[in-house]
Order: C-alpha cells, then sequence, then structure tokens
C-alpha cells in the first residue's frame, strides 16, 4: 500500500477511536437527538420528559379547572411526572410546562386547559353540551326583563368570561388621546323607509326604525346583525346617499367643527362641509369604488385637491401601512388588503373626526381582516370616533369600545363591548354569539323577517324576534312593540316574553 492511502486509513481509525479521559464527546447517542449543550447537562433528556410528563398529566386532570382546585392539578401533574417519563423514550421537551406549573402553585394564577390535537380540516367541539333553551328569565338585580339566551345562562356565561380572560388583549383604543369622551355623532330615532310605488297603497320597505346612537371621541362602536337588517342602510342616510325614494325621519347632528343636522341638510352642505371633511367613509367592496383606469396615487391626490388637505399621497400612504411606490399601480394589480389601505387612506385624507367604516373587512382574510381593524383601531386612538358596521363579530370584539345590535330594522341592545360580549342580555345578541365556533355553531333557527312585511308582524307578534324561538318554553306573542329600556350603560329591547 502506498504512503497516502495508509495515512488515509490511520486517520479514519483515529476518528473512529473512543475519545481520551476528560474529552468531552459531542456526538449523539442512540435514539437521541443531536443538541448543542446536551451533554453539558447529563439530566437534560430527564428534564425534556419530565416536562412532558408534566404536560400530560396536566391534560388528563383539565376537569378539575377552577381556581381553588389549581395547586390539586399540579400535585396531581407532579405524582405522574416520574413514572410518565420513564414511559416517554421520545425525550421532546415542551418547554415552558413544569415552569408554569410551578409557577401555578407560587402565584396562584390559573392556566388554561390543554386541548387535544385535532386533524387538518376538523372544526373544534365546543368543551360543554349545553341544554335546550330554557324559559324566559328577568333580571330582578337591575330591573331590566330579559328572555333566557338559553337554558344554561349561568354556564353559558362561565364560558365566555373564560374565553374573555384568556384571549389577548385587543389594541389600547383612546389611550392619552382624550381626557374626556365627547360626543361627535348623536343619533336620534332615525327612521329610513322605501316606498316602492307611487300609490299610497303600495308597499314599504322599512330598513331602519327609531335607531339611536351616540359616536364619542377615541371610541370604536361597532354596529353588528346579520345581513339585511339596515346597517349600511343607516351609514348612507347620514351622508346623503340614499336614492330618491328614500323616506328619512328623525335627527342627526354631528358637532365637531359646529353642530350641523344631517337629515335635513342641503346637498350643497353635504357636499361642500361634511363628506370627507367633518365625516369620512370608508365604503363596502373598495376595490368596486375605485376608479380602475386610474391609479392610486392620482385618485388620492384628487381627494387631497378637492379637501384642500395638508397631508399628500405619500403621507397617507405611510399612515395606512403602504409604500409610496405601491400608490403607483392600478386598482386591479392590488391586493385585497393594499385596496383596502387605499379605502382607509381616501377616508383619512380630509383629516375627519368621525369615520364611517361599512363592511370594511368584506372579502378579506383573518390576517388582512385584523389588520384593517387594527388600522380603524389607530383612528380612534388619534382622537376620533369611528362607527364599523359589520357582521363579522370577532373582528368587532377585537377592536370595538362599545356595540349596537341591530335586527329587523331596530336596535335591540347597546352597551360595553366588553359587557356585551361576555354577558348579552337580548335573546338575538346570544343567538349570534352562540352561532361562533366557541359557542358551538348554534345557529339560529329560521330567518330574519321581509322588511316589507315589518308593519303586519309587528302588529301581529310585537317583537318579531318571536318568530325565530317557537321551541322556547313560554313562547307566546309579545304584548307590544318594546322599547329600549335602560340599565346603567347599556340599553336593552326587553318585555315578555323576550
Amino acid at each position: 500500500m502506498d504512503r497516502p492511502a495508509a495515512d488515509a486509513g490511520r486517520r479514519h481509525r483515529e476518528r473512529g477511536a473512543a475519545p481520551a479521559a476528560g474529552h468531552r464527546d459531542r456526538r449523539a447517542l442512540p435514539g437521541q437527538r443531536r443538541r448543542r449543550g446536551a451533554l453539558d447537562r447529563p439530566d437534560a433528556l430527564d428534564d425534556r420528559r419530565s416536562h412532558r410528563a408534566v404536560a400530560s398529566a396536566l391534560a388528563a386532570a383539565a376537569p378539575l379547572h377552577r381556581r381553588r382546585d389549581l395547586r390539586r392539578r399540579v400535585a396531581v401533574a407532579g405524582a405522574a411526572a416520574a413514572p410518565a417519563a420513564r414511559r416517554d423514550p421520545a425525550g421532546c421537551a415542551l418547554g415552558g410546562a413544569a415552569r408554569a406549573a410551578r409557577g401555578v402553585a407560587r402565584d396562584g394564577v390559573e392556566l388554561p386547559r390543554p386541548r387535544a390535537a385535532r386533524a387538518h380540516g376538523q372544526h373544534r367541539q365546543h368543551p360543554r353540551r349545553r341544554p335546550s333553551r330554557g324559559a324566559a328569565r328577568s333580571l330582578v338585580d337591575r330591573a331590566v326583563p330579559v328572555g333566557a339566551a338559553g337554558g344554561d345562562h349561568a354556564g353559558r356565561l362561565r364560558h365566555r368570561r373564560h374565553l374573555a380572560r384568556h384571549r389577548r388583549a385587543p389594541p389600547t383604543i383612546g389611550a392619552g388621546a382624550v381626557s374626556t369622551p365627547e360626543a361627535l355623532l348623536e343619533l336620534d330615532d332615525v327612521s329610513v323607509r322605501f316606498r316602492l310605488g307611487r300609490s299610497r297603497g303600495d308597499a314599504e320597505v322599512r330598513a331602519v326604525t327609531d335607531a339611536s346612537l351616540s359616536l364619542q371621541a377615541g371610541h370604536v362602536l361597532a354596529l353588528v346583525g346579520e345581513s339585511g337588517c339596515g346597517k349600511s342602510v343607516l351609514a348612507s342616510s347620514l351622508l346623503g346617499l340614499l336614492p330618491a325614494n328614500a323616506q328619512v325621519k328623525g335627527h342627526a347632528t354631528v358637532r365637531a367643527g359646529g353642530p350641523v343636522e344631517l337629515l335635513s341638510a342641503s346637498e350643497a352642505v353635504l357636499a361642500g362641509s361634511v363628506r370627507g371633511r367633518r365625516i369620512g367613509l370608508v365604503p363596502q367592496s373598495a376595490s368596486t369604488h375605485l376608479t380602475p383606469v386610474r391609479t392610486a396615487r392620482s385618485q388620492i391626490e384628487e381627494t387631497v385637491r378637492e379637501l384642500r388637505a395638508g397631508a399628500g399621497a405619500d403621507e397617507l400612504a405611510e399612515r395606512v401601512g403602504l409604500r409610496p411606490r405601491d400608490l403607483d399601480r392600478y386598482p386591479h394589480e392590488l391586493s385585497g388588503g393594499m385596496v383596502q389601505r387605499v379605502a382607509v387612506a381616501l377616508a383619512l385624507a380630509g383629516d375627519p373626526p368621525v369615520l364611517l367604516a361599512d363592511e370594511p373587512t368584506t372579502g378579506l382574510d383573518r390576517p388582512l381582516i385584523d389588520r384593517t381593524t387594527d388600522l380603524l383601531a389607530e383612528a380612534a386612538a388619534d382622537g376620533r370616533a369611528v362607527l364599523l358596521i359589520t357582521h363579522d363579530l370577532a373582528a368587532a370584539r377585537r377592536v370595538a369600545t362599545d356595540v349596537a345590535v341591530m335586527y329587523a330594522s331596530r336596535i335591540v341592545e347597546t352597551g360595553p363591548a366588553a359587557e356585551v360580549f361576555a354577558d348579552p342580555w337580548h335573546p338575538y345578541t346570544a343567538g349570534l354569539l352562540d352561532a361562533l365556533p366557541e359557542g358551538g355553531f348554534r345557529p339560529i333557527p329560521g330567518h330574519p323577517p321581509v322588511l316589507s312585511d315589518l308593519d303586519r308582524l309587528e302588529q301581529e307578534w310585537g317583537c318579531v324576534f318571536c318568530l325565530r324561538s317557537p321551541d322556547r318554553p313560554g313562547f307566546a306573542p309579545c304584548s307590544g312593540v318594546p322599547d329600549l329600556v335602560r340599565s346603567g350603560a347599556r340599553r336593552v329591547a326587553a318585555h315578555a316574553p323576550c
């Protein structure tokens, strides 16, 4: 054998030889993944097994989820850790399981219950089976009679409060922007009807009935409800964008920059001092509202010139999270989220104190929905009043400070968003929350009534929502059209049996 070949064989044998005394061998043992520093800590494999065992034991002790049982859960987990670690050969670590368990024993902080993994595409099941709807109840302590949202109302309430505790906190609204909330826009008994013919006996569509709302500076008011209940019509009536056959009654006053009565104002006043200057509109399906043969920059610059605004197109683009070069594209060259940001930039061009966002998240996926609603939250943090019209309760819960629930042209419940979502008083609000994934996918039976039949239905039934709850014990027509009963900061349309 020649010398180079002999040297190569010698070097190969030396690399395969056992390490000298005191030498740290970095090669992975059989069955163990090689990881830096693993042999520096001889107990690393046992720690990882122990961590996984603690997590498995916590999952086994999930029924013991109340605060007074937390120390018992940790004790059960610790007792099962040693034998479970011996049974687990994988050695995969769930990094913070043991530290979290020790934190529970030390601080008494409740941990969310671990949930079993589910296959791709499988819907998450509700953790608690609830009985059917129960009899009507009365909020005696609040002096507000309200119908039963479900038979197990106490259990549903505990579950919603549990979700509220462990949900990620929404963006801070209005912190440091305004010291005392000021009503920038007030609606008082606004009603909108559409006559479908010229004769007196022709049908009428009652799109909005006696709507009263107040938008405060630094707040996001979410107007939620099923499609076709009159939310967008209410927003269009404030800007004078209704067709000629619309009949509008009531009062709507914007107070920023001097009070202006919107429902009786002329087209010259609305176009010259309201639209874009005092009230900005983020339209529904923004891509259909942009001119397709002009770039986004040209449309923003035209809006800035007409409103004589101080901010330029590039500054508005950066404010809504767009790059200046994105404005040189045509609408069809922009993604759905970018088009929506262009619409928000157009609404902010005149620096209006009030923003009306009409279904701004339609057709967007969840990350883009979150980004769009965060833009509205930032606008409220600057001291504006924002009306968010949506049927996406998750988006409303993310950023809203107040919520108003609309059903069949009427507002049936209003109040602080955290309170309404945690403890709904009206059965329709509770039904909307039950239709969410965390509510168990329990849709409200039936369909909303046709708005042209509301006069007849209210004469026969009083509250038209009774038509969608015929299986509730004690079901019967209501005694009359419900009035909004105030209790503290909340209002609800309530009377027996609702």
